[in-house]
């Protein structure tokens, strides 16, 4: 768990530096939402999530649940999970097996 949460922080970090040099001529950093990052590398999943979610799980479910989380920045999302992850792993033990 705690290398899970290690490389989901690096992801972070990573989308991090990425938006900072993408908006270097800026004064301030734009932050993509992960519904960007995501659509980015792999559009047709997440064209396919909408209509799967609406028709299977509940249709309020993508309006405002999915669609909030999708809009929210990924970088900092994704670095805080990674450190959530790797605070959850010393708390429980320190396992790196599961």
């Amino acid at each position: 768990m705690r290398l899970i949460g290690f490389v989901i922080f690096v992801v972070g970090m990573v989308l991090i530096l990425l938006d900072w040099r993408a908006s270097a001529d800026a004064d301030d950093i734009a932050l993509r939402p992960i519904g960007e990052v995501w659509f980015r590398l792999h559009s047709e999943s997440l064209l396919t999530l909408q209509p799967a979610i609406e028709r299977y799980v509940a249709e309020w479910l993508w309006n405002p649940v999915i669609q909030t989380v999708l809009e929210l920045p990924a970088a900092p999302v994704f670095a805080g999970l990674g450190l959530l992850f790797m605070l959850i792993s010393r708390i429980l033990g320190g396992s790196d097996a599961s």
